[in-house]
């Protein structure tokens, strides 16, 4: 569920764990056997990209003929839809080179002809969850939490391994990075079911195309950005807090990490560092204050970026800047946008933070993100409240035209209430992610709700057609997809609801 605000742990944005893998193979080696040595020592390049040989790669092409075979399709076809951005038949697990990667750093994710997401039980969750935000947050038991696949091809759901993760899920190499918030901890896990322990630290980010990923690390006393490739080599390493300033990650241009420093007085600046190099400063932003860069957008050879500032007890928008880069070029920064302007900001208010996009080195503004999913009571430039987020499930087209594709998904509801934590367009469907809560008014704190979880459900619908399906029944257990009926959904995986 993504547009104009889209917070990656925030309340109203959801985002599901989809991911492609085989058989489960729980894995106890660990990168660094104690963090504290980890800490100490340089991390040295890791080997996670699957290796290319011949034999290797004869096998997976046979594997994608057989499989565009069964779907009716000439050989050669999904290398194409491939190329084009299309939905293509990919053997799992797959080298990023050949892997079309949709949702990446989110909690649903496409990976060639796999989703992935994960199953919970209330035993992953915190007693209480402030504004229904029950994912990104700290596992209470590793078992909890397992990821799972659902094969587009042959339909079938499987459960891979427990791994504790209530983070998002970001590919690169051939293996996904993870986030475990409790022990501050990096981790990975392969299509496989294969996990390690990666590094003391946290996921920064990851390029859309699974190519680069960047990491906060520990260096002895030093936390750092450090960005690997696919090949596990770290291309560059930078230190939080040193002459740049706080370091935030904005993203990446290519295989250029983009990032900005906040120095003592507030200002903040933006920089880029490529690969081997040393960080450039591309110019000053005119608002001061912590920034988070929201919208990237490459563009030959430039880089467009949207940051936006938030505050006050929902945190909601209070400020943005659009503005335009050269990636390595220093005091190429053009501020495009500052705050809302009526004139060429159609459908939007001034608490609206706008989506953008660019047409020939031009900026476009709109009120929607395209292709999203949205409730039809909801607002995206806050993320936190919760009422007011609930009716019926807007698909919104390119030129931000919205068509209802389920009827009243979230229902109006008092005590017990239905929560969307995330909603993505991967390949040819609408994924969601439901949880289904109990309000605790005496936990609230002040206009904030606070929500107990009870279960989480994941639903798809093919974009066209009007069946909805369940991946998970009502007790939350993964399942084979099962067709639920037009509105009423609900009462059909969750009895007993009070709707």
């Amino acid at each position: 569920m993504t547009g104009r605000r889209r917070r990656k742990v925030g309340p109203l944005l959801v985002c599901v764990l989809l991911l492609g893998c085989g058989a489960v193979q729980p894995a106890d080696k660990v990168f660094s056997e104690q963090a504290s040595e980890a800490a100490q020592e340089p991390l040295p390049d890791t080997d996670f990209a699957v290796p290319s040989e011949p034999d290797a790669e004869k096998e997976n092409v046979e594997a994608v003929t057989a499989a565009e075979a069964a779907a009716g399709e000439t050989p050669g076809a999904a290398g194409q839809a491939q190329n084009q951005g299309e939905e293509g038949v990919l053997a799992s697990p797959i080298p990023v080179s050949e892997a079309f990667i949709e949702g990446n750093g989110c909690f649903l994710m496409r990976v060639g002809t796999d989703i992935y997401f994960h199953r919970y039980t209330r035993e992953a969750f915190p007693d209480i969850a402030l504004d229904g935000a029950f994912l990104g947050g700290n596992s209470r038991e590793e078992e909890a939490s397992v990821l799972c696949r659902y094969d587009t091809l042959t339909e079938e759901v499987t459960e891979i391994v427990p791994d504790g993760c209530l983070s998002e899920l970001y590919y690169c190499g051939d293996r996904f990075f993870y986030t475990r918030e409790a022990e501050e901890e990096i981790w990975t896990v392969t299509p496989l079911g294969e996990k390690e322990k990666f590094a003391p630290g946290q996921v920064a980010g990851v390029s859309g195309d699974g190519s680069r990923i960047a990491l906060w690390v520990m260096r002895g006393e030093d936390r750092c950005l450090s960005v690997y490739d696919a090949q596990g080599r770290e291309a560059s390493c930078l230190t939080d807090r040193s002459d740049l300033g706080r370091l935030r990650y904005c993203g990446f241009s290519e295989d250029v990490l983009l990032f900005t420093g906040r120095d003592a007085g507030n200002t903040v600046r933006l920089y880029s560092v490529s690969p081997g190099n040393e960080p450039v400063c591309l110019g000053m932003l005119s608002v001061t204050g912590t920034a988070s860069c929201d919208r990237l957008v490459p563009f030959s050879g430039d880089a467009f970026c949207l940051f936006g500032w938030y505050g006050g007890p929902v945190n909601s928008l209070e400020d943005f800047l659009v503005v335009r880069c050269t990636p390595g070029k220093e005091d190429s920064l053009r501020e495009l946008q500052h705050g809302y302007d009526a004139s060429h900001m159609k459908g939007l208010d001034p608490a609206d933070e706008p989506w953008f996009r660019v047409d020939a080195g031009a900026v476009a503004y709109l009120a929607h993100e395209p292709y999203s999913l949205e409730l039809t009571h909801s607002n995206p430039a806050c993320s936190g409240i919760r009422r007011f987020v609930y009716g019926d499930l807007l698909l919104y087209d390119g030129d931000g035209n919205a068509r209802t594709l389920i009827r009243d998904l979230v229902p109006e509801m008092d005590s017990e209430r239905l929560i969307l934590q995330d909603a993505r367009i991967l390949g040819d469907s609408a994924y969601l992610m439901l949880a289904q809560a109990e309000r605790d008014r005496e936990s609230d704190d002040k206009i904030r709700q606070a929500f107990l979880f009870r279960d989480m459900f994941i639903l798809r619908q093919p974009l066209n057609t009007e069946t909805v399906e369940s991946l998970t029944d009502f007790s939350g257990r993964t399942q084979n997809p099962r067709t639920v009926i037009g509105p009423d959904w609900y009462e059909v995986v969750t009895p007993g609801i009070d709707g």
